[in-house]
């Protein structure tokens, strides 16, 4: 098959550049999806009873996140990135709690005992 010349050199010039950006997207959107990370946990009394309702915020390089735990103490964060953050819980009648967590891509598990405050009050 013979060489249609300069219009052949560019139509296909021009197709190369339209399917560049695509291909291009496709690698980084695959590297991008695997730099998240998930952060999940069950928050306990300190005689291993879970704890519903505690309010567990994310602190981390973007900022904060808040959620509530479930029935069961489980709480859970999703598609954050890698990197250094701290887990702090509260629930009335417990001492708040804070815990530096080193966050990798994938599946991370922190989970977190809860202490009684002490009624100091002389009656």
């Amino acid at each position: 098959m013979a060489d249609d010349g300069p219009d052949d050199y560019g139509r296909r010039m021009r197709t190369l550049w339209l399917l560049l950006p695509v291909l291009i997207l496709l690698i980084a959107g695959d590297g991008l999806a695997q730099s998240t990370a998930n952060v999940s946990g069950v928050i306990t009394s300190d005689e291993g009873n879970a704890l519903a309702d505690v309010s567990v915020t994310l602190t981390g390089p973007a900022g904060s996140q808040a959620k509530k735990t479930n029935a069961s103490g489980q709480f859970r964060f999703l598609g954050i990135a890698p990197g250094d953050y701290q887990l702090t819980v509260k629930l009335s009648g417990f001492g708040d709690a804070t815990v530096p967590a080193s966050i990798k891509a994938g599946q991370n598990t922190v989970d977190i005992k809860m202490v009684p405050e002490l009624d100091l009050r002389n009656e």
